[in-house]
């Protein structure tokens, strides 16, 4: 069935983050309240886990390129006490290209395209934003969270560039 990593291999362990490794932390960790089955925690991470060795077996400089880009992007996200109306696009974009990274190196790469797609779609949105500041389609998106999809985006930039 399955087989463990030696322990020489740094993938063979887990980790968890100490509570002052978060931006915001009451300081004492809550004891688990409803820890899950052995077997139901294999059934979930057995075949990722082995997608995820295999694929770094043999794509390490890629995956180092993608977390490169990734704080990257971090740093040129902009200035948080001076944000524009990119900003906060970026930020989330931030987390769709996370994300990314993790479904590739997991095998999830129907989910990892439609991520990208939502970074795509956010730069564009915030870019029409600080554009276009008060339209009152972005107003209502930005205050609201309604409906500001890839194809009214891409319409008004193109008439925009016409």
């Amino acid at each position: 069935m399955t087989r463990k990593l030696p322990l020489t291999d740094f993938r063979a362990v887990r980790h968890q983050l100490e509570p002052d490794d978060f931006a915001i932390s009451d300081g004492d960790e809550i004891a688990p309240t409803d820890l899950i089955d052995e077997q139901t925690w294999d059934g979930i991470t057995h075949l990722t886990d082995d997608v995820a060795i295999r694929t770094s077996d043999h794509n390490g400089i890629r995956l180092k390129l993608l977390y490169s880009l990734w704080s990257d992007w971090i740093v040129a996200i902009g200035d948080p006490d001076h944000p524009d109306e990119l900003y906060n696009c970026m930020l989330d974009a931030a987390d769709a290209f996370q994300c990314v990274n993790f479904l590739l190196l997991h095998g999830y790469y129907r989910a990892a395209m439609a991520e990208l797609r939502v970074a795509l779609e956010l730069v564009m949105i915030g870019s029409y934003g600080n554009l276009k500041p008060t339209d009152a389609d972005y107003v209502t998106w930005k205050t609201s969270g309604s409906e500001l999809g890839f194809s009214r985006i891409r319409k008004r930039l193109h008439g925009m560039l016409t």
